[in-house]
């Protein structure tokens, strides 16, 4: 078991060779140990998959043996590379069997272990299957470390780290495996929890200094409150390797990863429509208004800043003291960084009755204070190329008002290291608006703030090995910090520094602006079959589905990025957007001429470009004449101005002919009238792609059904049933007799089936008895996707056994009571229908009454 092991994980690595530098203290005495530890050549070639010629392992093994009594023993990875024959090819063999031999088998095999028995590891609440290896909520390899809410954009985020160097699939040029991570809101705190959704990432062996910090993102939908209240809801993530947590269970335990709770705070109404201001007031229309549209909005005026003087009057009371050092700060430390005269600003501190000098003297104690705010986990989400901090507020008050004033603000600048030898690079600074709360949990309240970031120069491709940066935030309380310095010290707030994987890809070169198709449908494009158009594997973003040779269907949203887009917020590319246009064509059963997407669609929008901090709206995107429509990213530092989840265009598919088509982009700069095409993508599996072919499947499955026969010990209704005559629809019957009945669930596209699967259901359920009619439920075999007919005549006599056979239902109404029941039969096709979910659906009913 252990040699396959190694084997298994040593054909999923990455074809990039490893290299010394990039192990980390542990790897690197792992190896040592194992060199200078194992007995002899055959011990050390039993133990070391190496591939390559015939018998090549034990001659490595005699060479390593060798010179390790020359030097007397491997002090260092260069003793090692210094053996004859072992170059990076040979030292990636080393380091890849002995590192791997750490992950067991219960992770390699998980899901092979998960069908045999789905409660293999006893993490399945009330299941009647027996644990073979009780195993739940291990961090090993992930942990979930925080959660955090930002308000004014409405986004769930968290930060999980992966821990391991093994244990993921594969290398960066293997599919790897997803990490799954399900939200949930209680919303009153009742514990009533509500799904909100779930978002994935994808995970890879990758070598060297752990942990690697991965963040997730997820919109939400949310009302706003007035300012007088605080709403406080409970927020729940539970974090999945390898199995999508099911939905609507709080309390589903993962085998691996863990849970993490705690509580955010909802924002106020900035803009509020007509009909619930007069609700909240309790205020009557007159009638002479009501043709008043009540659904437009108003906006409410801006919370004003407290003074100093107010400051100091709300913070004196008991349980709200907050000391002059921490309310005064913003305003002191902006008299010592300007040129203001020192007696001038002594003067002015006098006016506001608070001691400058002393004030000055506590502050210039202060390092990196924690006691009212800290950033907890900083992370990057890959699938949205941004930069992710999780800060904690701590405390009820010292945060310059309630939710009815402006408060105060918690800065976040970020900084990278590319790892080139250029040292740290300035990324940006966001920021998040915090208040006093006077029901502040004793847990704190977890907030988050968010950068995109432009990663189209920094990729490399997978066959170059993993790309991994090191990532540093700076927390300030109410001050902005630098742009020129990495190691600046806070007076409140913190620091940390992290790494971070960054997804394979092509680079781009300066100046280019070449567009990339990354997802269609809510599937990455690596993931579709460019033979067929049908796509497999887990959906990408916040869609929670997993694809089975399916076509596509309704709405198929495409996303993805412009390489280097000119900062036209800071007047770059004379202040102009550029310009894309989305073109299709269908391929087969006929080819037809390109023609532009031209569906006007929404995006969520979050900018920084004078405000102190972000702003999230919903923008309208339309075409112009030609067919083009602007591209709105900007990316930091300066103004920046990001939209939600890259969508490029939202194709409406309905009303065009079932087939294969293909999928283009193209960015004309206005300026300078340069265009550029489609940019390709190598994937994992070393496939190219470019223009982007799918299989649209915008026909319906069929559903038919029918009741044809009743029987019991000494009656058969209708016994020579055909397929045409079928029995009464609503017929009276006896409880006790069985119902027998026909049906069919075929896929009617006219190129090709798609079908998925069919269900039964009876309604009102469940009455008395067993209201679950037999073989009610048919999941068809990967890849056979066999249609369900009815061209066959009912065996006699009934009742029949089971498995009954295709294309017959049977209902033992024994023990039902008497009462007026539906039976429903639901079929459903593999086509990703409108980018959220799978299934085209059709249903069909009969019904009876039982006396």
């Amino acid at each position: 078991m252990q040699r396959e092991t190694i084997r298994t994980i040593r054909t999923r690595m990455e074809t990039a060779s490893i290299k010394p530098n990039q192990l980390n203290e542990n790897e690197i005495k792992s190896i040592l140990d194992f060199l200078n530890n194992t007995k002899d050549a055959s011990s050390i070639a039993a133990k070391i998959e190496v591939i390559g010629e015939r018998d090549i392992g034990i001659k490595i093994a005699e060479a390593i043996v060798a010179k390790r009594a020359e030097i007397g023993g491997f002090k260092s990875l260069d003793d090692v590379m210094s053996v004859p024959g072992i170059g990076e090819k040979r030292f990636t063999d080393i380091a890849v069997s002995v590192l791997a031999r750490e992950v067991e088998p219960e992770r390699i095999y998980f899901k092979q272990l998960l069908l045999q028995n789905p409660n293999y590891f006893g993490n399945i609440k009330d299941s009647i299957l027996e644990p073979v290896k009780p195993l739940k909520l291990s961090t090993k390899y992930e942990e979930l470390m925080c959660v955090g809410y930002n308000p004014p954009s409405k986004r769930l985020e968290a930060v999980v780290h992966i821990k391991q160097s093994f244990g993921y699939g594969g290398g960066v040029c293997s599919a790897g495996t997803q990490e799954y991570v399900r939200f949930f809101i209680d919303w009153n705190n009742d514990g009533n929890w509500k799904d909100v959704g779930m978002v994935s990432f994808t995970v890879y062996n990758i070598l060297g200094e752990k942990p690697l910090e991965y963040a997730v993102t997820l919109a939400i939908d949310v009302d706003d409150v007035f300012c007088k209240v605080e709403k406080l809801p409970k927020v729940r993530a539970i974090l999945s390797w390898n199995v999508m947590p099911p939905a609507n269970d709080p309390n589903w335990v993962p085998v691996w990863g863990n849970v993490k709770d705690t509580h955010i705070q909802i924002d106020t109404f900035k803009w509020l429509p007509l009909k619930d201001f007069v609700k909240v007031l309790n205020v009557k229309i007159p009638i002479e208004l009501a043709e008043i549209d009540m659904e437009q909005k108003i906006m409410l005026k801006e919370p004003k800043e407290l003074s100093i003087i107010q400051l100091k009057e709300l913070y004196k009371d008991k349980g709200k003291e907050v000391p002059e050092h921490r309310f005064a700060f913003k305003d002191v430390y902006k008299m010592l960084s300007t040129q203001v005269n020192p007696i001038e600003a002594a003067y002015i501190a006098s006016q506001y009755g608070i001691n400058l000098s002393d004030i000055v003297s506590k502050i210039s104690q202060i390092l990196y204070n924690t006691t009212y705010e800290e950033i907890t986990c900083v992370g990057l989400d890959t699938n949205e190329d941004a930069l992710i901090a999780v800060v904690r507020m701590k405390l009820p008050s010292g945060y310059s008002g309630n939710l009815c004033t402006s408060g105060s603000v918690e800065y976040v600048s970020f900084w990278i290291d590319w790892l080139d030898g250029s040292g740290w690079t300035y990324a940006g600074t966001t920021s998040v608006r915090v208040h006093d709360i006077s029901s502040m949990p004793k847990e704190g309240l977890d907030y988050s703030v968010y950068l995109p970031v432009d990663l189209s120069s920094k990729k490399q491709l997978c066959e170059q090995g993993p790309k991994v940066a090191r990532v540093r935030a700076i927390l300030s309380w109410n001050v902005m910090p630098p742009a020129n310095d990495p190691n600046w010290v806070p007076v409140w707030g913190n620091r940390m520094d992290t790494r971070v994987h960054i997804s394979s890809g092509t680079s781009a070169k300066e100046g280019e602006h070449i567009p990339y198709i990354i997802n269609v449908g809510s599937m990455n494009v690596c993931n579709i079959d460019q033979s067929t158009g049908l796509a497999n594997g887990p959906s990408t973003g916040t869609a929670n589905f997993t694809a089975v040779d399916s076509p596509f269907g309704g709405t198929v949203t495409i996303s993805g990025y412009i390489a280097n887009p000119p900062h036209y917020l800071s007047g770059g590319n004379a202040g102009t957007k550029l310009k894309y246009k989305v073109s299709v064509r269908q391929l087969s059963p006929i080819v037809t001429q390109w023609q532009a997407v031209t569906n006007p669609f929404w995006i969520q929008v979050t900018e920084q470009i004078s405000s102190l901090t972000p702003v999230t709206y919903n923008m309208l995107q339309t075409p112009d004449q030609n067919g083009y429509f602007e591209y709105i990213q900007d990316n930091p530092p300066g103004p920046w101005r990001d939209v939600f989840a890259d969508v490029l265009a939202r194709w409406n598919t309905s009303g065009l002919s079932d087939g294969l088509w293909e999928i283009k982009i193209d960015v004309l700069n206005p300026v300078t009238n340069q265009t550029w095409t489609t940019g390709t993508l190598i994937c994992s599996n070393g496939k190219h792609i470019s223009t982007v072919k799918v299989r649209l499947d915008n026909t319906k499955p069929k559903a038919e059904l029918t009741i044809d026969m009743i029987a019991n010990s000494d009656y058969i209704s209708n016994p020579v049933a055909t397929p045409t005559s079928p029995m009464a629809i609503c017929g009276k019957m006896k409880v006790g007799v069985y119902i027998i009945g026909r049906f069919s669930a075929k896929d009617v596209g006219t190129f090709a089936e798609h079908f998925y699967s069919y269900s039964f259901a009876v309604l009102p359920s469940p009455i008395g008895g067993n209201p679950t009619p037999q073989n009610f439920k048919h999941m068809p075999a990967a890849n056979s996707y066999p249609s369900i007919l009815t061209s066959i005549q009912l065996p006699a006599p009934p009742p029949y056994p089971i498995p009954l056979p295709d294309g017959i239902w049977q209902l033992n109404t024994n023990g039902m009571l008497p009462c007026g029941y539906v039976v429903r039969l639901t079929v459903s096709d593999r086509t990703i229908v409108d980018s959220s979910y799978i299934g085209w659906r059709d249903e069909e009913e009969v019904g009876f009454c039982l006396e």
